[in-house]
């Protein structure tokens, strides 16, 4: 049974009870599916009603497509027998494969089981969905909540009534009450309200309704209360003989005579909470579900306060509204493989991404209340982190960390950044974050501004955490992955076992893993190197000085791709909350086609990263991240199952980080980049063998071949300080190139930091990229020659472009949805509207993360171990003292 619920939290669950991403995440879809579980379960709709209300204003035959596109969607995400149709032109849904709630909740209220609705009315019908381009399913969206909102207050007075009826006026109020919560500005509700709790004795009550009514309408609606109503306040006002509440002037003295019948629904809306009154929950452990979790009440509370000591050791979960899971590896650009979640140094917030649509955004759940709050400006959000007093919370989106104030009224960019790998918050507001690929580490001043940068020699790091009082930043190096600190002047130090940090690494003995963060007064913390678990180690942040032998203080935690970091956060007071789950790192390498249907590649699960695929469809280029020991490249064989070569460095890279960026027409060979170590180095490999290479240039300048034309052209892209440089030369000039030859190239378009994800057409006539310059992420398109503007193609936000080997269109991605765009060849019009090609949750790596099949029909994704999101998360209050037990320390 398909189980849909659109009251409140929007959550759709398929047969085996696991949320249906694809359908939630996209609006017009999901809005379908309501109407038809709505209109048409057990019964039929006509497609033409369809059409005129989600493709109102597209052409008759492009509206009856984008119809049979939804219907096939529909029926491949929910499984057969859910979709029905009789003959051609009518459309419905299955009452034994769907179960909705808003039916559900129809069906109680016109029973008079008044209980079961208002148990069933979570919050306002689909809440904050809206179907883009589609006003007239706007404006049913739009009457459908108000209709259901009314009916949810039939059903609260409904129960009053019953308990009127019962001998019980008190609890009769406090439902005409609720009724009065979802319709403020009623007055047949409010009026219901005044007499229920007359009759309970409260006048003083009734009479304070009455003002903040009044107050309401005077300041919504610029009305007032009507006569009926002020002559009940009156009445209420005189019974209760109350000379310290004076009358209006405008009310005189009537008889009070209970029982006023209600009238027509007054049509104004009202936006009421999504989650009503009593309803909510935090820690609290009566709103969590916690089943055969002991813990006291009080004992929480205590906690939670941050007094008592000494604190208890207090593990519980969590949930998160099945709509809004926690998002992990494969829907956020450049989030692959860092942290989706943080805390809060009280412990009393929990910021976390979360979906929305086919992207991201930031989500705020209180400790004290359970309530959600989306943080707008945050959309395409990844890696949150909180300021050191609270007040802040940064992230990465696009092309920008940014920060959004706590309470979600301010969002401010503080840098640009490209593939950002985390940041951290210094006590006086200072901000450090690693902002490009793995380097540099940026100091960015209190709200914003000229950052100091930093460039560790020979090596990548990520995850910087801010020690305490400290000059000093936690960091993960790379090559291999181990802990490492760099100081605010650009010291380097790596953090060896059982003794001071080194400034080389040598023979030392160094701190295998990742994601590290200090746990006052004497622990580390991070992520283990080969499993999905927390390691400890005593550490002095005055010396830099690890005591003892690491030991593991959580098992089980979810560990992501690339990075491998762990999904956990620690707050300042000590308390730990993590998602639970296996290792995300191995994925497959997958063809899927536009119907969403997956053939398996006969090649080993790792943890991949970027990939390119040649244009005959068989070699690829891989990145492999090992658990130990420094980035793989392979080169594989797609056809013979994957058999393939790592190549062996034999000198020639030496401790460079070394990428594959393009093939060579034919697949006569591979161009890669080596860099990290001066000069920086482009290469050409010979795919049949294991080792080895000719070196094509080397320079002063960051630069690399990302795409080869069919004429053999090669497209350059180059880091400047104006920006990435794109330009196209001839193959043979290659070696000819200057060190820092960018300032002798031509650009096909200005330089600017967020030209990225560039794509070469096989004619070499077209440029495709992905820029943020004028907001969000776009996919571009430019004639190579110069001649004419840029096009957006992409209709959303998108990334990754990517050519169809037959020139006839190219595809890019957003989220875990991947778009087509024909090219049509017009002068006018070159490029058609993007379509959506398929969805799903693919990982979403650094770099080029898909691949076109020759003959264009296919993509060539990474589908990921294990879920992408999660519900439930792991609490531990005062962790440290847990941490004590274990490690020893004070």
């Amino acid at each position: 049974m398909i189980r849909l619920r659109v009251l409140g939290a929007t959550d759709l669950r398929g047969h085996d009870g696991h949320v249906v991403l694809s359908v939630l995440s996209q609006p017009k879809r999901l809005a379908l599916l309501v109407y038809l579980a709505l209109n048409a379960t057990g019964r039929f709709v006509r497609r033409e009603k369809l059409l005129a209300l989600f493709w109102p204003e597209s052409e008759a035959e492009r509206a009856r497509a984008s119809l049979r596109r939804a219907l096939s969607f529909l029926r491949k995400s929910l499984g057969t027998g859910v979709i029905v149709t009789r003959g051609d032109e009518e459309v419905g849904i299955s009452p034994d494969a769907l179960q909705c709630d808003a039916v559900q909740f129809d069906a109680a209220v016109d029973g008079g089981d008044f209980e079961v609705a208002w148990r069933l009315y979570e919050g306002l019908f689909l809440d904050g969905v809206h179907v883009s381009g589609s006003p007239s399913a706007d404006r049913w969206l739009d009457d459908e909540r108000s209709r259901l909102e009314r009916r949810a207050a039939d059903a609260g007075a409904g129960l009053g009534e019953e308990a009127e009826r019962a001998g019980d006026p008190s609890t009769a109020a406090r439902w005409a009450r609720e009724a009065l919560t979802l319709e403020p500005h009623r007055e047949e509700r409010l009026r219901r309200v005044m007499e229920l709790l007359a009759l309970a004795g409260d006048c003083n009550a009734a009479l304070t309704c009455y003002d903040e009514f009044a107050a309401r309408l005077e300041t919504d609606l610029e009305s007032e209360p009507s006569a009926e109503t002020r002559d009940l306040a009156r009445a209420i006002r005189a019974r209760a003989g109350n000379s310290s509440r004076p009358n209006r002037p405008d009310e005189g003295i009537p008889t009070f005579e209970p029982g006023v019948p209600e009238g027509t629904p007054h049509p104004g809306r009202y936006s009421a909470p999504a989650v009503k009154p009593g309803r909510s929950g935090g820690w609290r452990l009566a709103a969590l579900g916690l089943g055969a979790v002991a813990v006291t009440t009080s004992a929480a509370a205590v906690v939670l306060a941050g007094v008592g000591t000494p604190r208890p050791i207090t593990k519980l979960n969590i949930s998160l509204p099945d709509s809004l899971p926690l998002v992990f590896v494969g829907d956020v650009a450049f989030g692959v493989g860092q942290p989706s979640l943080a805390l809060s140094p009280d412990a009393q917030q929990l910021v976390f991404v979360g979906p929305y649509g086919a992207s991201t955004r930031l989500y705020l759940r209180s400790a004290t209340t359970g309530q959600v709050t989306p943080l707008s400006g945050t959309e395409g959000a990844s890696a949150p982190f909180f300021s050191r007093d609270g007040e802040w919370i940064g992230f990465f989106a696009g092309q920008h960390l940014r920060r959004v104030s706590s309470d979600g009224e301010q969002v401010q960019p503080l840098i640009e950044t490209e593939a950002p790998l985390g940041g951290t918050w210094a006590e006086d507001g200072r901000v450090a974050a690693v902002i490009h690929d793995g380097r540099p580490l940026a100091l960015i001043p209190p709200g914003g501004g000229d950052a100091e940068l930093f460039h560790p020699d020979r090596t990548l790091i990520a995850h910087p955490f801010w020690l305490p009082e400290t000059e000093w930043i936690l960091l993960t190096c790379y090559d291999p992955k181990h802990l490492c600190a760099m100081s605010t002047s650009g010291e380097l130090r790596h953090l060896t076992l059982d003794g001071p940090a080194v400034s080389g690494t040598g023979d030392a003995r160094l701190v295998p893993g990742s994601n590290p963060r200090f746990v006052p007064p004497a622990y580390l913390v991070y992520s283990a190197p080969a499993r999905n678990a927390l390691l400890g180690i005593l550490f002095d942040p005055q010396t830099m000085t690890t005591r003892g032998e690491s030991e593991v203080v959580y098992d089980g935690v979810r560990r992501e791709a690339f990075l491998g970091s762990a999904q956990a956060s620690l707050s300042a007071s000590g308390d730990l909350v993590l998602a639970r789950g296996t290792n995300a790192d191995e994925a497959q390498f997958v063809w899927v086609d536009g119907e969403g249907v997956e053939e398996s590649v006969d090649i080993p699960p790792r943890v991949y990263g970027m990939f390119y695929l040649a244009d005959d469809g068989r070699h690829l280029a891989a990145l492999a991240y090992p658990e130990v020991g420094r980035t793989e490249l392979w080169v594989m064989d797609v056809e013979l199952g994957g058999r393939g070569k790592r190549w062996i460095d034999d000198g020639l890279v030496g401790d460079r980080r070394l990428l594959p960026t393009a093939w060579l027409p034919d697949s006569e060979g591979l161009l890669v980049v080596a860099f990290g170590k001066a000069p920086n180095m482009i290469l050409e490999l010979d795919p049949s063998r294991p080792t080895g290479g000719t070196v094509l240039w080397s320079g002063t300048e960051r630069a690399g071949p990302v795409s080869v034309g069919a004429d053999g052209r090669i497209l350059m892209r180059f880091q400047t300080a104006d920006g990435t440089l794109l330009s196209l030369i001839e193959a043979a000039a290659l070696s000819d190139l200057s060190a820092a030859p960018s300032n002798e190239l031509t650009p096909i378009i200005p330089p600017f930091a967020g030209n990225t994800g560039t794509a070469l057409s096989p004619d070499g006539e077209w440029l495709a990229y992905h820029s943020q310059e004028a907001g969000p992420y776009h996919v571009y398109v430019v004639r190579t020659d110069g001649s004419g503007a840029p096009i957006r193609v992409s209709a959303t936000p998108g990334e990754v472009p990517l050519w169809s080997p037959r020139g006839d269109g190219l595809y890019y991605r957003y989220g875990h949805q991947f778009f087509w765009v024909p090219f049509t060849g017009s002068a006018d019009e070159p490029f058609g509207e993007p379509e959506l090609f398929l969805e799903g949750s693919y990982l979403n790596v650094n770099g080029p993360d898909l691949a076109v099949s020759p003959d264009g029909s296919r993509l060539l994704l990474l589908r990921p171990n294990g879920k992408t999101s999660t519900s439930t998360l792991d609490v531990t209050l005062n962790f440290r003292a847990r941490l004590a037990e274990l490690l020893g320390g004070s």
